[in-house]
């Protein structure tokens, strides 16, 4: 590669930052229902663990404005109960920012078994964040 072309290359990424991974949605094959979304959590840090959930959805917590899920309540077969935040990354395109709501919404309905995986993250891991839902 010429000096130049790589000088180019690295001022064209240091001036657009670090690519960040983007939300995945997987649908069945059918291609009609959205059956999972993941990578949800972009970067959950240093002190946070990665951890997995299979249980009943109880209750889910929505934003101001009732459509944006932001966390969920989840019930293990032994009756404990975990809340987990639901955090959408900003700057996903229209299209993108649609099926990860309309999966995050079809796949936490109240009284529906659902598997995934989350970060808890902080002292003593209280704060768990969503990373995947099936």
């Amino acid at each position: 590669m010429k000096p130049g072309l790589l000088c180019w290359v690295v001022a064209l990424v240091a001036a657009n930052g670090p690519t960040l991974a983007e939300p995945k949605t997987r649908i069945n094959s059918q291609g009609a229902t959205i059956i999972e979304v993941y990578d949800l959590e972009e970067n959950p840090g240093e002190s946070c663990h990665l951890a997995e959930f299979d249980g009943r959805i109880v209750k889910r917590d929505f934003g101001d404005d009732a459509v944006s899920l932001k966390g969920i309540t989840v019930e293990h077969d032994d009756g404990t109960r975990e809340f987990i935040n639901v955090e959408i990354p900003e700057g996903l395109n229209m299209a993108l920012l649609g099926s990860v709501v309309d999966g995050l919404q079809r796949l936490s309905k109240v009284g529906r078994r659902a598997r995934g995986r989350y970060f808890y993250c902080g002292a003593a891991g209280r704060v768990s964040y969503l990373d995947a839902i099936r």
